[in-house]
Formats: structure tokens, C-alpha cells, sequence
């Protein structure tokens, strides 16, 4: 097992079946302890019971969410050696369609969000020799999909 002692945190592994969960499944089959993280309780205390891990509740577009989800994830694995960002919404509209309001919801799931994860997490790896972080993507970044534009 490639990642036996390290510790990881996935954040987006709330939603049913979705990348996240399959992250944080494999990370734990290479021997990673793990913490799932994002917004519903249900789903989160599930995988984590399947996994034989641990979960954080955390909304990434609020920074104090954010600081709770390393604070609880370190209390629980000690340090973190992976962070996942797995969170995503795909909001697909006309470009000239998309109001104000759709725009600051992407730019704080898809913006402020990772960049205040990249902080926090940053911010504890220092203090134990580093780490590794993952940030999902999505494809239409480098190939443009109709009506995907805000996304990208």
C-alpha cells in the first residue's frame, strides 16, 4: 500500500456517488486514513463508517467552515499529508443569460473557495514537513463546452 501513514482530507465527497467519494475509497485502498468533508451529515457519517475514517461538515464558500473542516480533520488524523478539493458545481447557461447572482456563487465555489483551502491546508502542512494538494478540475477549463462558460 503506496500511502500507508499518511493522512488525507477530501472535501465534495457529500454528494451521491460522485469523484470525491471515489477519491477518498482509493486513497484509503492505498493504506491513506482519511476525512470526508462537505455538507451533508448523512451522506459524510456513512462513507466515513465505510472507509473507517472520520468527516467534517464544511460549506468551501465559507472561509470559517473551511478553518473548522482542517481544525477537525487534524484533531481526528493527527496531521494531513493530502488535501483534495473535489467540489464543483456545473452551472451550464447562455453567456449573456447568466445573472449576478449565479456568478458570485461560481467565483466562491469555484474561486474564493479553493483558494482559502489551499491557504488553511497550506498552513498546517508547513508545520509537518509539507504535503501534497489536489485540485480537481474540470475539462471545459481547457476545452470550451457551450453554454459552460461561467463553469470554465
Amino acid at each position: 500500500m503506496r500511502l500507508e501513514g499518511k493522512k488525507a482530507l477530501i472535501i465534495g465527497a457529500a454528494g451521491q456517488n460522485n469523484m470525491g467519494q471515489s477519491i477518498a475509497r482509493r486513497l484509503m485502498q492505498e493504506g491513506a486514513e482519511v476525512c470526508v468533508a462537505g455538507r451533508n451529515k448523512v451522506i459524510l457519517e456513512e462513507l466515513a463508517k465505510e472507509l473507517n475514517g472520520h468527516y467534517a461538515l464544511s460549506d468551501i464558500t465559507i472561509k470559517s467552515d473551511i478553518e473548522t473542516m482542517v481544525d477537525v480533520a487534524v484533531s481526528n488524523l493527527g496531521k494531513i499529508d493530502i488535501a483534495v478539493n473535489a467540489t464543483g458545481w456545473g452551472l451550464t447557461k447562455k453567456f449573456l443569460k447568466t445573472n449576478e447572482e449565479e456568478i458570485n456563487r461560481m467565483m466562491a465555489l469555484q474561486f474564493k473557495g479553493p483558494y482559502f483551502f489551499m491557504q488553511s491546508v497550506i498552513s498546517e502542512m508547513r508545520n509537518n514537513g509539507g504535503g501534497s494538494i489536489i485540485q480537481i478540475s474540470s475539462g471545459t477549463a481547457v476545452l470550451p463546452t457551450i453554454n459552460h462558460t461561467a463553469y470554465a
